[in-house]
């Protein structure tokens, strides 16, 4: 069994034709990348190994289907992981209280929330799945713009 290969399937999740076969290495990347979160959540430096092994399997996972340009930036996250635990851990005391973490205040909140549903609006305006028989990687659907009315 080669746990790094996606054709190693760990489950077959239910959704759409066919079902999705999850992989053992998609599956623990994704955990590993949701415990690096809750760690980062918890102001927990340990959050950046959880990351480092969270971007290192799915730079795996990227390379085997050929997304190159997302193999790539996995290796900048992993460089941004690499840069955020060194900065965390050279902390004092000095430099510590211009690093507290905050809220954002609810009216920017809200700005923010507004944002993104008028960018998601505009988005489903402007692009509908339509069917592309030729090309098998996208399940015969891919986004095309809308022209005219």
């Amino acid at each position: 069994m080669d746990f790094f290969s996606i054709k190693n399937v760990m489950v077959t999740i239910p959704l759409g034709e066919g079902g999705y076969a999850l992989s053992w290495i998609e599956a623990i990347g994704t955990v590993f990348g949701l415990l690096c979160i809750w760690f980062a959540s918890k102001e927990k430096i340990i959050n950046y190994l959880f990351g480092l092994i969270n971007v290192t399997l799915f730079a795996a996972i990227f390379f085997q289907i050929q997304l190159y340009a997302s193999l790539l930036l996995q290796v900048f996250f992993f460089a941004a992981n690499l840069y955020g635990w060194y900065a965390w851990s050279r902390q004092n005391e000095a430099n510590e209280a211009a690093l507290k973490i905050r809220w954002l205040p609810r009216s920017k909140a809200f700005t923010l929330v507004a944002v993104c549903l008028v960018a998601i609006a505009l988005n489903d305006l402007l692009y509908r799945p339509g069917l592309r028989r030729s090309d098998p990687h996208c399940g015969g659907h891919y986004a095309k713009p809308r022209r005219g009315g």
